[in-house]
């Protein structure tokens, strides 16, 4: 498994509320990835995670199912600092 700690390298072509729906899309389940935040942190996984999914995105480029990305978020950040 790759764990990244970077922006997301990928352009989004395509955002849904299920993955269903992506896949009824037309979508390849190598072209989707989940998106779950946590702490002002975006985790971008496989397309397999349900926990704390925000949506899922389609992509151009397809992944090998292990590789993760992780992208902080200072804006979400602050926000979440304000309301404290």
């Amino acid at each position: 498994m790759a764990f990244h700690t970077c922006e997301f390298p990928f352009d989004e072509v395509a955002r849904f509320d299920t993955r269903a729906q992506a896949i009824s899309s037309g979508f390849a389940e190598t072209q989707l990835w989940s998106v779950a935040e946590e702490n002002s942190i975006f985790i971008f996984g496989p397309a397999h995670h349900y926990v704390n999914v925000l949506y899922w995105i389609a992509t151009k480029e397809h992944h090998d199912e292990e590789t993760y990305y992780e992208e902080y978020d200072p804006e979400l950040a602050a926000l979440d600092e304000e309301e404290v």
